[in-house]
């Protein structure tokens, strides 16, 4: 999968053969062969991870792997973050630009990594997670058509 991904990255992904728009490879073009290319890099990067988690090397992917286990939590996260830091302006008035010259990314991302790992680390599944899960099992308890009732026996 690494090595497919790296040839349709750097063969079809930078390609510039055809000049017309529907086949170009160039950055955000949306032309068949910038598609292929992205995907193909895409490919790529999941082809390295997956390697890196199969070596001693897997603790380096701890922190991605806690803001994966609960991208529900990460995503609110950073919502409710944008909510209490941005400048203040009109009430019910959100200024991008005003909100974009703090340059939050970086914060932003190494704060939600880090509180991601401290929470996977001391409690586990993230809280908004476990929530969803409390309430889909409060909801499905009891009927016939529940997934656990549906399912053959092997």
């Amino acid at each position: 999968m690494t090595a497919v991904g790296a040839a349709l990255d750097i063969v079809w992904g930078r390609s510039e053969v055809f000049g017309e728009t529907p086949w170009t490879g160039e950055a955000h073009s949306s032309g068949l062969f910038e598609v292929i290319g992205s995907g193909g890099f895409a490919l790529l990067v999941i082809g390295v991870c997956v390697l890196v988690c199969r070596t001693p090397l897997t603790w380096i992917a701890l922190p991605l792997r806690a803001v994966g286990s609960m991208p529900l939590t990460a995503y609110s996260a950073q919502i409710v973050v944008w909510a209490l830091t941005r400048p203040a302006a009109e009430p019910g008035v959100f200024e991008l630009d005003a909100y974009r010259a703090l340059e939050p990314f970086w914060p932003m991302t190494l704060g939600i990594i880090l509180g991601c790992t401290v929470w996977a680390l001391l409690v586990g599944r993230g809280p908004l997670e476990a929530g969803i899960d409390a309430l889909a099992r409060v909801t499905v308890r009891g009927r016939a058509d529940a997934p656990s009732a549906a399912m053959p026996p092997r």
